[in-house]
């Protein structure tokens, strides 16, 4: 069965793509979805996933900063 998957992804300068990780969005069995809360349990998942594939994003973005910030501190206080 098909599911939809974010890749969360490094770019360096020079274009090349490293994976960081990836959040696989649940599939659906649409036979046991009810028509009465179909839209509301569709929401309900995307918004679980949709948070963590924001996580992912957010923890990599703040290890990159990190590790620049941590960085030039050892160049600042290196002798």
């Amino acid at each position: 069965m098909r599911h939809i998957r974010v890749t969360v992804s490094q770019v360096d300068e020079d274009g090349q793509s490293t994976a960081l990780s990836q959040v696989d969005f649940p599939t659906d069995d649409v036979s046991e979805l009810r028509p009465e809360t179909l839209f509301d349990d569709l929401e309900a998942t995307t918004q679980e996933a949709g948070n963590a594939v924001l996580r992912q994003v957010l923890q990599a973005r703040w290890a990159t900063i990190d590790a620049t910030v941590t960085e030039r501190y050892r160049h600042r206080v290196s002798p």
